[in-house]
């Protein structure tokens, strides 16, 4: 039998190319959103976040090379000649190639990378490969190595692969001759995969920063799912399976219902915190040794306290209407106070503490509504609180129950937020690019910047005024912020420039810089240019300077630019202390 594959020597590291199709990151959602073509940058974003490069690009500089026995496996690049496409060994040619060009490795990470010398760069810079001929001739060895081999992949993955497989070829069978597993274990795989992902999909929306690889796999498909589809008089479905596509599929005319029920679903065993983490009002996310057998996961439904409102979703969905517990019952209801046209919109707006009552089916109070809004007819998002927002809008909210007996509670709302009256500042400097946003949490501030509108048409002539003002708007920012408690780090370095660039710096970690860049971002179109902290320092300086040397060394330009970062520090502080999604972990 003549060999698949052959060895290439001093293959240069930069013609092999990062595999899109690679199982680990194939199915990630941080890919899916940089649209159908997937560049190099964003595999190397992925296997950055999800994927140990940083430490396996430390491990390589401690050893000085690449181990000797950890061939990088490759096909031939369509259409490109001298170019490989990376099947076995993405992370290896990932840290690599950021080690050889810093270029490359993204901002938050330039840190994490440690620089090279030359020996090591000469080590690094090709490579010895096995080649194959095509994608479908390492099949078998992937699966070997991964599926029963020594580097396993996770189930999620697995499965993944499998899926890969069947799109490409429509057959089990040819699937099945890569691995080792049987023909119906692959079969049940792809199954199981596609009904995780119908999940997923339900409630993605909701959930924008949730990150599938984080995601419990197993407990979902492999211990609730047979329940759920079957034919249960009581609690199954009884779905149709295209035995074609390998996908469960609800009624046509039942599809927004059977949406709702996997969203309920997902919510239990995905979202939801573990026990540990719980508070003691809050329900649990669900593990598999709940639901160890048939009995265990048909009692998770029909008892109605773990995931509340799915056996009424069920039984609507079979069409049985449960009457005897309506009428024994008390009809379930939110009552919402109706709210008045607002000029400004404002962080601080809490939607929940508009709800003056809320009971289920027994009397008793209600405690997880939930909140969706739109804004002029556009989905947002699921949420208890309004973040900075444009004028003017409408707003709809609905407040929503899923009740066990009367299913889906609904009570609708409406906000309208208008322009302010117009003014004779309207285009001042001090006028934040995000339209119409005023912060709230200082008079004193306020007061000031309309001190500094009246002063607005002299500015060449008071620069320094402006730039010792425009310093006590950062120093009012820090000490709001450091005065609100709500975050245990303080900001009170000796020097003012200090203080705003570690304020800045803990605000651009993910979880803080995601939840407010959607509001931000309409008027800073690139937050992270404008959060880059090395120019905080210099512009705070650039106030020192003003303010202490009579504005001598000061252009028109630098107090422009120096207010235009006051505006953002004032809703990046507007944000920390009132944004309530926004809060340590």
């Amino acid at each position: 039998m003549v060999k698949k594959f052959k060895y290439l020597e001093d293959v240069d590291i930069f013609k092999l190319k990062l595999d899109a199709e690679n199982p680990r990151f194939a199915s990630s959602e941080l890919i899916k959103k940089s649209g159908k073509t997937i560049s190099q940058e964003d595999i190397i974003k992925h296997l950055l976040k999800y994927s140990d490069v940083v430490e396996l690009a430390n491990r390589i500089v401690e050893v000085g090379e690449l181990h000797g026995s950890d061939l990088i496996t490759c096909c031939k690049k369509e259409g490109v000649e001298g170019e490989f496409i990376v099947l076995e060994g993405n992370r290896r040619t990932c840290a690599c190639q950021l080690l050889l060009n810093r270029n490359l490795i993204p901002v938050d990470y330039i840190k994490k990378i440690p620089e090279i010398d030359e020996e090591l760069k000469n080590n690094l810079q090709s490579v010895l490969i096995t080649l194959y001929p095509d994608r479908e001739s390492i099949q078998d060895y992937l699966s070997d190595r991964h599926i029963k081999g020594i580097k396993l992949w996770s189930a999620l993955e697995k499965n993944n692969y499998y899926m890969n497989l069947f799109q490409k070829t429509g057959d089990i069978e040819e699937v099945a001759k890569h691995t080792t597993n049987t023909k119906r274990e692959v079969r049940n795989c792809i199954i199981q995969y596609q009904f995780f992902m119908d999940v997923f999909n339900s409630i993605k929306e909701d959930y924008s920063n949730i990150e599938i690889e984080k995601l419990d796999y197993l407990p979902l498909v492999e211990r609730f799912m047979t329940i759920l589809v079957n034919d249960d008089e009581e609690v199954g479905l009884n779905l149709n399976l295209d035995e074609i596509r390998l996908v469960y599929s609800p009624e046509k005319d039942k599809m927004d219902l059977y949406k709702n029920i996997l969203k309920l679903v997902g919510e239990a065993f995905l979202i939801r915190k573990d026990k540990k983490a719980c508070l003691s009002n809050e329900l649990p996310k669900i593990i598999g040794s709940e639901i160890s057998n048939t009995a265990d996961k048909k009692l998770l439904i029909t008892e109605d306290k773990r995931i509340p409102g799915l056996l009424g979703l069920i039984k609507k969905y079979k069409g049985v209407e449960d009457n005897s517990k309506k009428d024994s019952s008390i009809k379930p209801y939110i009552s919402v106070k109706n709210f008045s046209p607002r000029e400004v919109p404002s962080a601080a707006i809490n939607l929940r503490e508009n709800i003056t009552d809320a009971r289920n089916n027994k009397n008793q109070n209600i405690k997880d509504v939930v909140e969706i809004f739109q804004i002029n007819g556009e989905y947002r998002k699921k949420s208890d609180h309004i973040g900075t927002i444009e004028v003017p809008c409408e707003l709809s909210i609905e407040y929503r129950y899923v009740d066990a007996v009367y299913g889906d509670i609904v009570a609708k709302r409406k906000i309208i937020f208008k322009n302010p009256p117009e003014n004779n500042f309207k285009c001042s400097l001090f006028d934040l690019t995000v339209p119409n946003y005023r912060p709230n949490y200082s008079n004193t501030l306020n007061l000031l910047i309309e001190e500094l509108r009246k002063l607005e048409p002299h500015i060449e002539d008071y620069k320094e005024v402006f730039a010792c003002s425009i310093r006590s708007i950062f120093e009012i920012s820090i000490v709001a912020v450091n005065q609100s408690n709500k975050f245990s780090q303080k900001f009170k370095s000796s020097e003012l420039e200090n203080s705003v660039d570690e304020l800045v710096k803990f605000f651009i970690k993910q979880k803080y810089a995601t939840i407010a860049d959607g509001e931000i971002s309409k008027g800073y179109k690139n937050l992270d240019t404008q959060l880059k902290s090395t120019e905080w320092t210099k512009i705070v300086q650039k106030a020192h300077l003003g303010a202490h040397r009579a504005g001598e060394d000061l252009s028109l330009l630098d107090v422009q630019d120096i207010i235009q970062k006051s505006n953002l520090i004032r809703i990046i502080a507007n944000e920390m202390i009132n944004n309530q999604n926004i809060k340590e972990s």
